[in-house]
């Protein structure tokens, strides 16, 4: 499939009108979340990370109808996470190290702690270990982290009292300074992802206009490219919008709408998608993600070598997935 490709300077000038194409790969039909063979329902976003030595699928959500965390690896029985509550979507990364678990305090500081393979409730007893150098966001918003080299991760966040979205980094031992990324400004968070073939680190944002952006780091550099907008939404997006790489640096980045696009019914709009590329360019075009399944969430993207899947809580709460790219 011939993909138009645009560089980051072009952005600025196009102008989106969602298409109904598909994306490349993407899958017609949703399928529902199955966990120890009943369907999934969550208070917000479910995020998931896989252990990419034995194929560990781990998955992390708030409650519906409560402020727990709860994890289920390989779609067994879910495990709630003591000693934590929390108002926002929890984020969850694996590194050689294992898998660690991050969310957003009642307090807005944000918190984070390893959770061992297999997980049962002896062993995920005990405090969570709150990010240092100060790492607070409004208390509904989620971080975002992702995995490096080996056991490294970079941490994002939106600021609590202001508009500016910071990042660290870990090396595994040490949490370094933060950093703001440069002339990004939200009302909500980013979000953020790593492609270790390209050494890119790629964060997206929403705008103040509702718009969305994108800015890339060289992995090593600690310098930020200026956000380039991907086009011009005809309605603006809502919270936080997803993103994922392949392994080939092709990647995908999903959005809801809010204003007009909103069922007066549900509270629910529909899902817009668009692909990117490590290298700084972008296919130039926005698409409605097909099935009826809308959302009042933010969505979800999980990259496996070549593949992208969307995960989308629906109003109900009951969670669906499919493929939305491949390529």
């Amino acid at each position: 499939m011939a993909t138009t490709l645009f560089a980051v300077g072009a952005v600025l000038a196009f102008t989106a009108a969602p298409a109904l194409a598909l994306q490349p790969g993407e899958d017609a039909a949703w399928a529902a979340e199955i966990e120890n063979d009943t369907p999934l329902r969550s208070a917000d976003t479910i995020s998931e990370a896989r252990d990419l030595n034995n194929g560990n699928l781990m998955q992390v959500w708030r409650g519906y109808g409560n402020t727990n965390i709860y994890i289920a690896i390989n779609h067994s029985v879910p495990l709630q996470l003591p000693s934590t509550t929390t108002y926002a979507a929890p984020r969850i990364v694996w590194t050689n190290a294992g898998f660690f678990v991050f969310h957003t305090g009642s307090d807005g500081y944000i918190y984070y702690r390893r959770i061992p393979v297999p997980a049962n409730a002896d062993n995920v007893r005990g405090n969570w270990t709150r990010v240092p150098n100060n790492a607070r966001t409004e208390d509904t918003l989620s971080p975002s982290v992702t995995r490096l080299n080996g056991n490294q991760m970079y941490l994002t966040w939106g600021d609590a009292v202001g508009l500016n979205q910071w990042g660290m980094y870990f090396d595994g031992t040490t949490w370094a300074a933060p950093q703001t990324l440069p002339y990004a400004q939200s009302y909500t968070a980013n979000s953020v992802t790593f492609n270790p073939n390209w050494n890119q680190l790629v964060s997206i944002h929403r705008g103040t206009d509702g718009q969305i952006y994108w800015q890339r780091q060289t992995y090593g550099s600690s310098q930020w490219t200026n956000p380039a907008r991907l086009g011009t939404l005809n309605t603006p997006a809502a919270g936080t919008p997803a993103v994922a790489l392949t392994d080939n640096g092709s990647g995908e980045v999903a959005v809801w709408l809010s204003g007009g696009a909103v069922d007066p019914q549900t509270g629910s709009s529909p899902i817009l998608l668009t692909q990117i590329f490590a290298n700084g360019a972008w296919s130039g075009a926005w698409s409605v993600a097909t099935g009826n399944v809308p959302t009042s969430h933010n969505v979800w993207l999980t990259a496996i070598q070549n593949r992208i899947y969307l995960i989308n809580t629906f109003y109900t709460g009951y969670v669906y997935w499919k493929r939305s790219f491949q390529q």
